[in-house]
């Protein structure tokens, strides 16, 4: 099994989000998403950044592990109910081990924590847990979290890189520099300014893929929550 990375629970927090005019201004979790935080810090993670607001989507965060490994971290409120996403973004295989360890310190955290309750795990694929599944589940669950995922269940998941990118990106601005240097003899300005422009271009478009390649395995920065699962409306 690898690292399921969604959580629901139950958290013991006044409902902070603020409603005007029929319409929420600011939407609830912020108090929870600080809590988690300094849960983080407390389990050696450091420059745990202050929550910001993501709209409908919650409040997001990250937090970087023995100084080394960030985490990302988004909360959704459907207050009392919570929805956390709970996600490495070091795309590299150290990085990978160190997720697996802290996942484990912050499962247990939560579970011993008496202000969240009835928290429910699930892998990436199946997205969180409905509110109304976390609401009924017992206050004491049938196994605890190490009974439940023990160390020899869960497995690394190592990044899936790609090569193609990074050819691609290398052999486009490679080009990109060629192009206009294999004409800057060239009496005809015409000539050469037509290809400085050519080789602005495929130099861009290198540089473009070339940031592909580097932010490979970085889904969570760049995938809107709305595209994973897209959440139920809060109750109110």
């Amino acid at each position: 099994m690898i690292v399921p990375p969604w959580a629901g629970f139950v958290a013991d927090f006044p409902d902070d989000q603020v409603e005007g005019g029929g319409d929420i201004q600011v939407f609830g979790g912020r108090n929870v998403a600080v809590a988690l935080g300094e849960i983080l810090a407390s389990l050696g993670c450091s420059r745990v950044s202050a929550p910001k607001a993501a709209g409908e989507m919650g409040w997001e965060f990250t937090a970087y592990y023995e100084d080394r490994y960030p985490i990302f971290c988004r909360l959704q409120s459907f207050h009392p109910v919570f929805w956390l996403l709970f996600e490495d973004s070091s795309a590299s295989k150290k990085g990978a081990v160190a997720y697996v360890a802290l996942w484990r310190k912050f499962g247990n955290a939560l579970e011993q924590d008496p202000r969240f309750h009835k928290i429910l795990w699930r892998s990436f694929k199946e997205g969180p847990p409905d509110w109304d599944e976390v609401e009924a589940t017992s206050d004491s669950p049938e196994r605890a979290f190490e009974e439940e995922f023990p160390p020899s269940k869960i497995k690394i998941d190592k990044p899936r890189t790609s090569i193609w990118p990074y050819l691609i990106g290398i052999w486009l601005t490679a080009s990109g520099i060629a192009a206009p240097a294999a004409k800057w003899g060239s009496s005809n300005l015409f000539h050469k300014f037509g290809y400085v422009v050519f080789g602005i271009i495929l130099f861009s478009i290198g540089a473009f893929f070339l940031l592909i390649a580097i932010n490979q395995n970085r889904e969570t920065l760049l995938v809107p929550w709305r595209q994973r699962k897209h959440p139920k409306r809060a109750r109110h």
